[in-house]
C-alpha cells in the first residue's frame, strides 16, 4: 500500500489551506464488492455501500471511527452517546453511516477518509479508496 499526500496552498501566503492523504491500492488487489461510481457525491456513495459497511465493519474499527468523527465535530456528543448505546454492532454501524450521510457531502467525505485510514482492507473491499481518489480530483 502506498500513499499520496495532497496539499493545497494559498499562493499569496504559502500556507496550507487543505490537505488529504490518499491510499492507493496495488493492481494485485481483487475486485471490490461494491462498484465504484466516478463522480458520485460522497453522501450518495456512502448510501450505495451502506449494507456492506454494516455487515463488514468490525467493532473496534467502528469505535475508532466514532471517536474520530467526534474529534473532528462531524458528530456531536449526543450522537456519539446514542451510537454507543446501540446493543449490537449492526445497529451501531447503521446509526453511524445514516447519521453521517444525512449531514451531506463534507461529513460523508470525512467519514470515508477516516475509514480508509482506519481499515484499508475494508475500504478496498467497499471500493472507497479508488473512489476517494477520484472524488478528490473532481473537487
Amino acid at each position: 500500500m502506498k500513499t499520496i499526500k495532497l496539499l493545497l496552498s494559498d499562493s499569496n501566503t504559502s500556507s496550507c489551506v487543505w490537505k488529504r492523504r490518499i491510499y492507493l491500492s496495488s493492481a494485485a488487489i481483487g475486485t471490490p464488492l461494491v462498484q465504484s461510481v466516478v463522480g458520485l457525491p460522497s453522501d450518495k456513495h456512502l448510501f450505495s455501500i451502506r449494507k456492506a459497511f454494516i455487515d463488514r465493519v468490525s467493532g473496534p474499527v467502528l469505535k475508532s471511527l466514532l471517536d474520530r468523527l467526534l474529534e473532528k465535530r462531524v458528530i456531536n456528543d449526543t450522537e456519539k452517546e446514542e451510537a454507543d448505546a446501540k446493543q449490537s454492532k449492526h445497529k451501531m454501524a447503521s446509526f453511524v453511516i445514516d447519521t453521517v450521510r444525512k449531514k451531506g457531502e463534507r461529513a460523508s467525505s470525512e467519514m470515508i477518509t477516516f475509514l480508509c485510514e482506519e481499515d484499508q482492507y475494508l475500504s478496498e473491499t467497499l471500493g472507497l479508496i479508488l473512489t476517494g481518489l477520484v472524488f478528490l480530483f473532481n473537487q
